[in-house]
């Protein structure tokens, strides 16, 4: 037989608050409470601490297991001497008078897993505002039955509020974090955990050092716990500072029992654990926030990494279908030499006579090498498109420009235009992708040639000068292409390199884009150095070392 919802959920609220109530219990006991004119007190409340961070996910349930564990507490374990009704009124106070507080630092949206310093201070402000409230208002009812005289405020009320402000600094954040890792928090790394262990490892021998003879003046020397802590806090954050006071105040407590400290000595000890506390917590929230921070600056510069890579990629397949139609501006060449010389290989071979065999073996030779170069071409965009940058390689210069002049110059010569190259002697080897390079200066040779050849009437002699120059200072080759062509608009000329512009009524306004794309992913620059009538020049450069 299933129960009904309302039932599940009861029974479910019910085993909570049994839980709780065992674990405030449980508490209780090994802390060794007792009472002192009527208040429950102790030298820590690891108990409250406890029920203190489930109050921040369920303040009523909560509340209401503090009540019937405190109700439990004084009857089992304290054997309290007051009657029920002042015990269960003590309990009712503590479920409302941390409630309240907790409440209210829920409503400023605090986050149980204390990410923030913020956080911090809302878990301790609620919890000093309730201890406070609790020790105020159980004082004031235990003198309302006779139990307590306004003498006996500063002798139990002031321990009280110690003791219960220790557990909730000490316990509840240590509480709420291992909360926080069974919940997706990420646990402290290896190095940190040996690093961690060795900083409990000296809070203990410290407390031992300092306690092990019993001399009531002993305790003011525990000043010095604040080094291990704050190195514990240091290496793990806020962790590292709960797991180092936990540990300090366990050590304390069973030290100061073994050598049978009093009252004096527990109250002096909690009241330096209270300062100690309050740094350990601080600095370690502080360096938990600092770690947040780096962590999620870490994270956006890698998304705006993968963002830019992102954009970088989307960039380049938006040109991938302009470059579908520039492949053939780029290629035209090529395949144009390709198809004369097939052409005229086919002629010799239809003539009468015998056919010029080292002739025809020349034609065949030119083309195949053009349509390995139309291959190469289209090797190399499908590279540059998929991985966004030229493949570079020492080549040397001259090879790049005689390689170019022996696909331009033909069209040049049926053009009418003479092609003079200015190349040094010596030149460093140019890490670049040669087969790009040459596409660079081809189309700058290219629009040359077509804007000679759209001029009406042409000029006497077309001149394209093609010059190279070593700048050995600036660690770079830079190349110009000049022609004595038509020159080009004003308002052209400020925006060449924009995709879709085109000086020629036909054009696809891609290969000045493209050389500009090429030019710049070699880490170089192009521009257009004059646009006058009779004296158009275009340069751009390279760098001899890329990085």
């Amino acid at each position: 037989m299933t129960l009904s919802r309302p039932l599940a959920r009861m029974a479910v609220r019910a085993g909570i608050i049994a839980v709780l109530v065992l674990a405030y219990v449980g508490a209780e006991w090994i802390s060794e409470v007792h009472e002192h004119k009527g208040l429950p007190v102790t030298a820590w409340n690891p108990g409250l601490g406890l029920l203190f961070a489930a109050m921040l996910y369920a303040p009523g349930l909560t509340a209401l297991a503090l009540a019937i564990g405190i109700v439990l507490a004084e009857v089992l374990v304290v054997e309290s001497v007051l009657d029920r009704a002042t015990i269960i009124g003590l309990g009712v106070l503590a479920g409302g008078c941390f409630a309240l507080p907790v409440v209210h630092a829920r409503r400023q949206g605090i986050d149980p897993a204390l990410a923030r310093l913020r956080d911090v201070m809302l878990l301790f402000l609620a919890g000093g505002a309730g201890a406070t409230l609790y020790s105020a208002l159980a004082s004031v009812l235990l003198m309302a039955e006779g139990a307590m005289e306004w003498g006996d405020i500063a002798d139990a009320s002031v321990p009280l509020l110690i003791g219960d402000g220790i557990g909730i600094a000490v316990i509840t954040p240590l509480t709420l974090r291992l909360f926080a890792y069974r919940h997706g928090a990420s646990s402290p790394a290896p190095a940190d955990a040996v690093g961690l262990a060795a900083s409990l490892l000296v809070v203990v021998v410290l407390v031992w050092v300092i306690l092990h003879g019993g001399d009531a003046a002993a305790p003011v020397h525990l000043y010095v716990l604040v080094l291990p802590i704050v190195v514990a806090a240091l290496r793990m954050g806020l962790d590292g500072a709960c797991l180092a006071l936990g540990v300090a105040q366990v050590a304390l407590i069973i030290v100061m029992h073994l050598y049978g400290f009093g009252a004096a000595a527990f109250a002096a000890t909690q009241a330096e654990m209270v300062v100690l506390t309050a740094t350990g917590v601080l600095v370690g929230v502080i360096v938990s926030e600092r770690n947040v921070a780096t962590a999620l600056a870490a994270a956006a510069r890698a998304r705006l990494a993968g963002l830019e890579q992102a954009a970088l990629r989307a960039d380049r397949l938006t040109l991938a279908s302009a470059m579908s139609s520039a492949l053939s501006h780029e290629i035209n060449q090529p395949m144009t030499a390709a198809r004369a010389l097939a052409r005229a290989a086919a002629l010799r071979l239809a003539g009468d006579g015998p056919p010029d065999m080292p002739r025809l073996r020349e034609n065949i030779q030119g083309v195949v090498g053009n349509i390995d170069r139309v291959t190469d071409i289209l090797a190399r965009m499908r590279a540059f498109i998929a991985h966004g940058g030229p493949e570079r390689a020492p080549t040397d210069v001259a090879e790049i420009v005689e390689d170019t002049m022996a696909l331009a110059r033909p069209r040049a010569e049926r053009a009418g235009i003479r092609v003079d190259v200015d190349l040094p002697t010596s030149l460093p080897p140019l890490p670049c992708d040669s087969v790009q390079v040459q596409q660079v200066l081809l189309n700058l040779i290219g629009n040359a040639i077509d804007a000679h050849s759209a001029m009406s009437p042409p000029p006497q002699v077309g001149v394209i000068a093609v010059s190279v120059a070593w700048h050995r200072a600036a660690g770079r080759i830079e190349f110009s292409v000049r022609d004595n062509g038509p020159g080009m608009p004003a308002d052209l000329a400020e925006r060449v390199f924009a995709p879709l512009v085109s000086v020629k009524a036909d054009g696809l306004g891609l290969g000045l884009s493209i050389c500009a794309l090429i030019v710049e992913s070699h880490g170089g620059r192009i521009w257009l150095n004059a646009h006058d009538p009779g004296a158009t020049e275009f340069r751009f450069w390279l760098p001899l070392n890329p990085s």
